[in-house]
């Protein structure tokens, strides 16, 4: 069984990556942000403008970056 339980909460994620390296918690800030379209977003009534939407894609861009760096992946195009 994975130490890693399902879920759509990077807060959650972020929480348990922190465990295995101290760095991940720089990144805690920056998924809260994220969290609220990972459910909410998905139900009738509930939007994002087209601003947020582009933040929450540039702000994914530079948590992907982070994660694969610490993966030892190589950086995709």
């Amino acid at each position: 069984m994975s130490p890693f339980p399902k879920t759509h909460s990077l807060v959650l994620l972020v929480e348990l990556c922190v465990q295995i390296g101290h760095t991940f918690q720089q990144q805690r800030s920056i998924v809260e942000m994220l969290d609220k379209y990972a459910v909410d977003i998905r139900y009738p009534g509930e939007f994002a403008t087209k601003a947020e939407a582009l933040e929450a894609l540039e702000t994914t861009k530079l948590v992907r970056t982070f994660s694969r760096k610490k993966l030892g992946l190589r950086a995709s195009r």
